[in-house]
């Protein structure tokens, strides 16, 4: 199934209601946003037969979402149906929300904004992961110094000499016993659109390294819509370890400690953010990442 192509039949369904595409998805993506943020509270209270208790914030998003809507009860379940779609899309990893942000605001592909194409972006996390696995054992190796259970198991995986033995002595054994003790492996996008050069990063992570956390992922930008994209898909794809923030927010030292050009175009978006000049805002996110500002690499690992 097209997931893309389903969710902007959706969402076109509610121009008929006299909103613009941009109010559209932006309302789209603040109820999906919500409601991602609310599935662990639910599944809890589901596993734990108590009721759950609905965040007030949650409910206002719902509130004016409806609010904007003429005749909400004609349009609201399209909404509905498109999360319905994002979320059966998540089989396998793929940028999807940024495919719909990307088609369904900027039908003339002159303008507007564009994120790295998906089999690029999952190129460049096939290398910047390749040694990933390689160092995670090593850093597991490391927790488990100064625990005798721990380095009794490291002494005793030197018995197996299959790949598939070692890896399961390690994954399944001593990793339960060192986990919280392992320094996590940061990967970071300095300016992340919708999130997906870190999307691409973890589709090469092993599964188990993503259900420990021992790869967390980090991403900012200047465009606060933006912002909410990468999020989403963070926890779409239950890639719990991750932060991602606005460069707008920052501290004025975390400011001061940017690359220059970078730094002015941050104090640059925030002077167009105060003015509400979005469109402004949005063309110097475009710019950050295609390089204009010269900013660091626009995909790499730290802490490796």
């Amino acid at each position: 199934m097209d997931y893309k192509k389903e969710i902007i039949r959706e969402l076109s369904n509610i121009t008929s209601s006299g909103l613009r595409p941009h109010d559209i998805f932006s309302d789209w993506l603040s109820l999906v946003n919500a409601t991602m943020k609310t599935l662990p509270g639910h599944l809890k209270a589901a596993r734990t037969g108590s009721t759950y208790l609905e965040n007030q914030e949650t409910l206002k998003v719902f509130e004016d979402v409806k609010n904007r809507l003429r005749q909400p009860e004609h349009y609201f379940h399209h909404y509905q149906n498109a999360f319905g779609y994002l979320i059966e899309s998540t089989s396998e990893y793929r940028d999807v929300l940024g495919d719909v942000f990307m088609e369904f605001l900027n039908p003339n592909p002159r303008t507007g904004q564009y994120f790295t194409p998906w089999n690029i972006a999952v190129a460049m996390g096939e290398m910047t992961m390749d040694a990933i696995e390689q160092k995670l054992y090593e850093r597991i190796k490391v927790a488990a110094t100064g625990n005798p259970l721990a380095e009794a198991m490291i002494l005793g995986s030197s018995l197996f000499t299959e790949p598939k033995e070692i890896e399961d002595h390690f994954i399944n054994r001593l990793l339960p016993i060192v986990a919280q003790d392992v320094k996590p492996i940061k990967v970071s996008d300095p300016a992340c659109g919708s999130g997906i050069m870190l999307l691409g990063c973890a589709a090469h992570v092993p599964a188990w390294a993503l259900k420990y956390n021992l790869v967390r992922f980090y991403g900012q930008d200047v465009d606060r819509r933006c912002v909410l994209m990468a999020e989403t898909n963070m926890m779409l794809y239950g890639l719990n370890g991750f932060v991602i923030r606005c460069a707008l927010d920052v501290s004025d030292e975390e400011l001061a400690a940017m690359q220059e050009n970078n730094r002015k175009a941050v104090e640059e978006a925030r002077q167009f953010e105060s003015v509400g000049d979005t469109e402004a805002v949005e063309q110097i996110a475009v710019e950050l990442r295609t390089g204009q500002y010269v900013q660091a690499k626009l995909f790499e690992s730290v802490n490796l």
